[in-house]
């Protein structure tokens, strides 16, 4: 059952976190190396990242992760179609998809959970068969480790400082928090949303790498029970705010509640204080809220599984990230190149296909095959303005349409409000729902 599947990544996890410790220390040994490339970011688009490029030829490959072995963090990330193709063109897609439901309906109600608007199978929506399953952020990324080359990551270790020197070809020098130097022909940012790269990026080139933050804060946890009370995609909709949830096991249901916030409120809550919160938002936009199964999953959710965070964005992908132009051998993926609200749930999905195309873009100019120099660097750079130019036209209108859907969605408005739900019960056609998530990044080359 799903007691005995978490005793066995718990078990797996302790097992990749005495490795990394290994390697973490024989990494620290060495405080002047140098690598083909450094990813900054252990997360689910680092992790990605990195094993593309493994995969695609190239061995010295580095991951800097800030947190300890074995922080953890985050909650659970919703993967579409497009995320599963990434995967399993990453040849680990059939690992992640162990003992995680697929969820294969979706409803959308009012806040009391019991006046369902339109309910739909996925199976109405063109473009499939179309594959959702709700995944622990922690399996996906001890998945993702568990393929990398040893010694692959070091952890507790946090950037500086991030510059680009040129002789006989750029190269770029990270400096960190031990007093480490590490040199690499070419450095990806996949440090998030406050990515350090990013602004590394934007003071080098002069260009304008800030957040959109669209006013709304997500709270996002995950509950536990021993029968779910949902097996779909349920959406809830109220005034001013939206909840959901799904399974991400058989005991385990993710839940998340969006709503209007000051960007200026300070984000330093932590566990017993964030579920209060959450609770306070509910019960201040309608009593309704308390019979929800959003409610419900609240008071069951642990302290240690409950996150919170602003909402932002970032729509000028290209004019920012254009490294073709500037000749940065600098890439960026995920949160850190496009920022999205999670309205069309495809954050983590599309840094997924980032990890795909970036190595496909760099393996396809034979990058890796090239030996440190001048040609390298250029082939490097050209590769990443390819790749950011494939993904600005990928993302950017998932961006906008994900801010645009947010505000439609969330509306306190009263006349609003009433529009939005008589369309979605009279109007709405769910066949092109899921046009966004058809997208195939392909396989990776060699």
């Amino acid at each position: 059952g799903a007691q005995n599947t978490r005793l066995l990544q718990r078990k797996k996890q302790c097992q990749l976190r005495t490795e990394a410790r290994d390697g973490h220390r024989t990494a620290c040994a060495s405080q002047n190396a140098s690598y083909d490339a450094i990813v900054v970011g252990g997360g689910p688009a680092g992790l990605a990242t990195a094993l593309a490029l493994q995969k695609t030829g190239w061995e010295r490959v580095k991951v800097l992760e800030r947190q300890e072995v074995g922080a953890g963090g985050g909650t659970a990330l919703g993967l579409w179609t497009n995320a599963w193709k990434a995967l399993d063109a990453l040849g680990v897609g059939d690992d992640v998809r162990r003992n995680v439901p697929r969820v294969g309906k979706v409803q959308v109600c009012r806040e009391d959970s019991d006046r369902v608007l339109t309910s739909f199978d996925l199976s109405r929506c063109d473009g499939g068969p179309h594959e959702f399953r709700g995944v622990l952020r922690d399996h996906l990324v001890s998945c993702l480790t568990s393929h990398l080359l040893p010694n692959t990551i070091q952890y507790d270790t946090r950037v500086t400082s991030c510059n680009v020197t040129s002789h006989q070809g750029s190269t770029v020098t990270v400096e960190t928090d031990d007093a480490s130097t590490l040199t690499a022909d070419l450095v990806i940012g996949a440090d998030g949303i406050k990515s350090a790269i990013a602004s590394s990026y934007g003071r080098m080139t002069g260009r304008d790498v800030s957040i959109n933050y669209v006013g709304q804060t997500a709270i996002r946890g995950v509950a536990t029970y021993d029968t779910l009370p949902c097996d779909c995609i349920r959406q809830v909709l109220g005034s001013g705010v939206r909840a959901g949830v799904y399974p991400v096991s058989e005991k385990e249901l993710y839940w998340y509640v969006c709503f209007d916030d000051n960007e200026n409120k300070s984000s330093s809550m932590q566990g017993e204080e964030i579920l209060q919160e959450a609770r306070m938002v509910l019960e201040t936009s309608s009593q309704t809220w308390m019979s929800s199964v959003v409610w419900n999953a609240i008071s069951r959710t642990p302290t240690d599984r409950v996150s919170r965070s602003r909402l932002g964005d970032r729509w000028d992908i290209f004019d920012a990230f254009s490294s073709n132009a500037a000749r940065v051998p600098i890439a960026l993926a995920g949160d850190a190149l496009h920022p999205m609200t999670p309205n069309l749930g495809q954050g983590g999905c599309t840094a997924l296909e980032d990890a795909v195309i970036l190595a496909s873009c760099l393996c396809a100019a034979g990058a890796h095959q090239k030996p440190s120099g001048r040609d390298r660097s250029r082939c490097i750079s050209e590769s990443i303005g390819e790749y950011t130019r494939q993904r600005a036209t990928r993302v950017t209108p998932l961006v906008i349409r994900s801010n645009l859907m947010g505000r439609a969605l969330q509306t306190g408005f009263p006349p609003i409000v009433f529009a939005r739900d008589t369309f979605i019960s009279n109007a709405f056609n769910p066949s092109h729902f899921l046009d966004h998530a058809t997208f195939d990044c392909g396989e990776l080359g060699r």
